[in-house]
């Protein structure tokens, strides 16, 4: 239980706030909010332990959602530059095979 109240202790830490602003979505930045006050209450007694897992179970299931359904397209964008380079190579090599038949 002192490793959990810990690492809340370090949550809060990180959440003061620096000097530099990042650059958020209006959801991040709730998300951040609602992350923030769960921690303050679990470290100061009036929640329990359990409502952050709860919390952090259902942020999971978000997120491997999230991932899934992007996946496949971040997937083909990082291929792209790949692809052209072959495509052209292909189209070169049927080019020259082309041109050996002719002679």
């Amino acid at each position: 239980m002192s490793d959990l109240i810990d690492a809340l202790k370090l949550v809060k830490k990180a959440y003061k706030p620096k000097l530099q602003k990042l650059k958020m979505t209006p959801e991040q930045v709730k998300q951040k909010v609602k992350v923030h006050q769960k921690v303050t209450g679990v470290l100061q007694g009036m929640d329990k332990p359990e409502s952050l897992q709860k919390e952090s179970l259902e942020l999971v299931a978000k997120l491997v959602k999230t991932f899934v359904e992007q996946a496949p397209t971040m997937a083909n964008q990082a291929l792209a530059p790949l692809k052209k380079p072959q495509e052209q190579s292909q189209a070169d090599d049927e080019s020259h095979q082309s041109d050996d038949q002719a002679k």
